[in-house]
């Protein structure tokens, strides 16, 4: 997110608060099944494919492959196996949290 914000000339926060608020508008859409008129905005398209997860956007299919990858037998038994996943996947020691939340694993201090 910082290169983004780097590149339109806006502060990371700034960005973040944004992007956070078209993600929701692009989930209410889709709940609904509605495109609304997002279409007219090229950015809301552009992160139509993308989740925030604290200070960076990831793609979906990234953490799609991810959760295949933690749900192969023996793979995360507990969270320090977790957290090896998210190094093979080169994920930021600070998504760890955000990205095992986000796909439902238990973080309970085990391994």
């Amino acid at each position: 997110m910082k290169k983004i914000a780097a590149e339109k000339g806006v502060m990371p926060g700034a960005l973040k608060k944004v992007l956070a608020e078209r993600f929701a508008e692009i989930r209410e859409s889709e709940k609904s099944g509605v495109q609304k008129e997002f279409e007219k905005h090229k950015e809301s398209g552009k992160y139509r494919g993308y989740v925030l997860l604290e200070n960076y956007i990831i793609h979906r299919q990234l953490l799609e492959r991810i959760n295949l990858e933690l749900e192969k037998p023996g793979a995360a038994e507990t969270y320090a196996d977790a957290v090896r996943v998210f190094e093979d996947f080169g994920l930021d020691s600070s998504l760890y949290y955000p990205c095992s939340s986000t796909l439902g694993i238990e973080s309970s201090g085990q391994g």
